[in-house]
């Protein structure tokens, strides 16, 4: 062993391998300064290192045979060995890092703002970007005046970390919500940590942060474990300790980057900067916005959450955050001046925000503010193009592009929301109903298969497909796929509804019952419960049975009493109105609308123009009824709201049919189904015009699509037989007002299509 070693010595071997090492050290220092400093993939690093390490054969030859003094020659075996060593090396390298991305961690992105003018961003990669949930903190203390920090330190840590590009922070009853309600932890505290993993799994983020707040007077700690949702590992065992929640924040924003691997260099439009530059510099003020924030987020109190946040700005007039939060709450008060000023505060001090917010709060502006939907549009698809990765952006622009009737780059960014964050159940509902606006009922079908086949322990996917199904008549296939739903997760609410709503379809109303009362006791939120009572409403009302419909929508408008704030209540509560003309209130449906025109301030009260359409087409007031068609059209210039062309159509149509010009109404409700394929009471007008006109044919083949849809729907049932009447087809007539009959023999004794539906009978015999 000394005689190899004198040997390796007197060649300088061991010289030649620390002189490489020393190298190897230094390149991959220089590396890392580069990767860090110009923002360039990590792989490089390890690239780097993995062909450092392959080429050590050829360090050790080349050492071997020319380490020792005097004159060197090539050997054969340096000949072979080392070409060997490269190419193996080649193909190691190959395999490691043949798909991985070697150059910039960041990819050029330009785009127009509002005004036209470019702008350029370098953003971040989304391989390079990491997804954390962020849970509320637990007061270990004895201390109870340290309860608010359990809502204020993630606040103030989620403002830190907000302001890196390459970081998404999913955080608080905007995401959770939902899940913190079914646990039966409304608060969102104290949640077990094997809970908070399956919260953030359900939602695929990988990464979750869980923390809890000790102190004494003067000084609080707070600890903080960063884990992987998939494997439990811990990847941060953080502890800290300060006299604010500021300093807190700000000590654990760079050990939380640190422990993801963040690039320690912010992407272009990233900032840096302590929590009190972006919050606000006053302790008092912030105290003042976690009361706000608990008062809207645990208890859904938005009127009791406006004195905090007044406070707040008080106490700090340049506090964006609050003026924004203040905004919302005055809007959904009722207060839409004040809203309106507040707002205006916001973007006067967005300056406080990241460019990210800014944009958003600049949108929010432009549509409520200045009612400029094509500059709110503008600038929300700005956000979405310099922000690709940021889920919210194209969420926003999405909801904007609808507004604005541009379905398909809406369609485009709801599936950019699905793509970075399967979990958005929400996108993938609106995927399928703007393939279903489009009347592309198949694509529909073909995008919850898809899902359905990548995720199969979705309940939600499941449930989607059964709904799309449903949409085509394939009622079995749709009773199949909700069953499985229930399978997967047996409590599954939106699985249950589905299957109610599918044996409605066929007319097994007793077994539609059952199910829904099922589903009511099951309930756990007041959003599901309003579900609940929305679809057994809805089932009531095509039975006839009005006054149970109406008991629904009380107790549903209840539920949502407990939670909605006043406007959003009362543009719900006038929804319902035509429920009470149909039932022969119409004098309490008027009044009632009245009352809501009060409450709800300009512009938005332009909203309720919809519910009024409602109720004067349920009174057959037509002159009424045209009478509101200036104010739909202006509803939709000045809101956006798009949906409302086909009840401009549809009530239009119920205008020019009114007249007897049934050839122009038929038009007019076809326009409408274009808009809406799937407004299938379209088809029962569309089939009762072709009915007038004589187009018997036709009219036979609109209601038995309308049929093959809805087997036991009365209404549909009700027109056919009128057509098998027209027809001379008397038998088949019978039939079919027979089975309406059926759907309607426990309907309310003043529901006047029941009696249409008898008369007719006695005219058959």
């Amino acid at each position: 062993m000394s005689r190899l070693f004198r040997g390796l010595w007197s060649r300088r071997v061991p010289h030649f391998l620390g002189a490489y090492f020393v190298a190897v050290w230094a390149i991959l220092e220089f590396l890392d300064w580069l990767v860090n400093r110009y923002l360039l993939s990590s792989h490089l690093v390890d690239f780097a290192l993995a062909l450092l390490l392959l080429l050590l054969p050829s360090v050790l030859l080349v050492a071997w045979f020319h380490g020792s003094p005097g004159r060197d020659q090539l050997a054969r075996t340096e000949l072979i060995g080392v070409p060997v060593n490269l190419a193996m090396a080649a193909v190691v390298l190959v395999l490691l890092f043949g798909g991985k991305d070697l150059g910039a961690i960041t990819t050029t992105v330009t785009a127009e703002d509002a005004e036209g003018n470019a702008i350029r961003r370098e953003v971040p990669k989304s391989e390079y970007r990491r997804q954390i949930a962020l849970f509320y903190f637990d007061n270990r203390s004895d201390d109870d005046a340290l309860d608010w920090l359990e809502y204020g330190v993630p606040i103030a840590i989620q403002a830190q970390l907000h302001q890196d590009g390459f970081l998404s922070v999913w955080f608080g009853h905007v995401v959770f919500g939902e899940e913190f309600r079914e646990a039966g932890r409304p608060d969102g505290l104290d949640l077990p940590l094997p809970l908070k993993n399956e919260i953030a799994e359900k939602h695929h983020i990988p990464y979750l942060a869980a923390g809890t707040i000790a102190g004494q007077p003067g000084q609080i700690e707070v600890t903080v474990e960063l884990s992987e949702v998939a494997t439990g590992r811990t990847v941060g065992a953080l502890t800290v300790a300060g006299t604010d929640p500021f300093e807190v924040a700000d000590t654990l924003g760079p050990l939380v980057r640190q422990s993801l691997d963040l690039p320690r260099t912010l992407s272009q439009g990233s900032r840096n900067l302590p929590v009190r530059e972006v919050l606000t510099e006053s302790i008092e003020a912030f105290g003042s916005f976690v009361e706000g924030y608990e008062a809207v987020a645990v208890r859904e109190d938005w009127p009791g959450a406006i004195p905090h946040f007044e406070r707040a700005v008080e106490l700090d007039p340049t506090f964006a955050y609050g003026w924004l939060q203040l905004s919302s709450a005055l809007l959904l008060a009722g207060r839409q001046q004040e809203s309106l000023e507040a707002l205006g505060a916001a973007m006067e001090h967005s300056y406080r925000m990241p460019e990210r917010d800014r944009f958003k709060v600049q949108a929010e502006y432009y549509y409520t503010a200045q009612q400029d939907i094509e500059k709110a549009l503008a600038v929300a698809r700005l956000r979405a193009e310099i922000y690709p990765e940021e889920l919210d952006a194209h969420v926003v622009f999405a909801v904007y592009a609808e507004l604005h009737g541009q379905f398909d780059d809406a369609l485009a960014s709801w599936e950019r929301v699905l793509e970075l964050n399967p979990a958005q159940m929400t996108a993938l509902v609106r995927i399928g109903r703007l393939h279903e606006q489009a009347g592309r009922f198949e694509e529909a079908l073909e995008v919850y298969a898809r899902y359905a086949e990548a995720y199969p322990q979705d309940a939600a996917a499941l449930v989607g497909l059964a709904e799309a199904y449903r949409n085509i008549g394939e009622h079995d296939k749709a009773a199949a796929q909700a069953e499985r739903a229930l399978l997967i997760q047996a409590d599954h609410l939106p699985a249950t509804l589905q299957l109610a709503g599918i044996e409605g379809d066929r007319g097994r109303f007793d077994l539609a019952l059952a199910r829904y009362e099922r589903a009511l006791a099951a309930a756990k939120t007041p959003a599901q419960r309003v579900d609940v009572l929305d679809a057994r409403g809805a089932l009531f009302e095509l039975r006839g049975q009005m006054g149970l419909a109406i008991a629904d929508r009380q107790a549903e408008l209840r539920a949502l009493a407990s939670g909605a704030p006043p406007l959003v209540l009362a543009l719900q509560s006038a929804k319902s109105l035509d429920r009470y003309a149909r039932a022969g209130r119409g004098d309490l449906a008027l009044d009632s609308l009245a009352v809501f025109e009060a409450q709800v301030p300009d512009p938005w009260n332009l909203a309720l123009v919809a519910a009024a359409v409602r109720i004067f087409d349920a009174l057959e007031d037509f002159e009424a009824l045209e009478a509101q068609l200036p104010r739909l059209d202006e509803a939709i210039a000045t809101l956006g709201i798009w949906h409302f062309r086909s009840a401009g159509l549809y009530a239009r149509g119920r205008v020019a049919e009114s007249r007897g010009d049934c050839e122009a109404a038929l038009s007019l409700y076809g326009d409408a189904l274009k808009l809406d394929p799937t407004d299938f009471d379209l088809l029962v007008d569309t089939g009762r015009c072709q009915r007038k006109l004589g187009e018997l044919a036709a009219a036979s083949a609109t209601l038995d699509h309308l049929l093959a849809l809805r087997p036991a729907d009365p209404f549909a049932l009700l027109e056919r037989a009128r057509i098998h009447e027209a027809a001379g087809e008397r038998q088949q007539a019978r039939e079919a007002v027979s089975a309406a009959l059926a759907a309607w023999s426990e309907a309310d004794p003043t529901f006047a299509p029941a009696e249409e539906a008898r008369q007719l009978a006695r005219q058959l015999g």
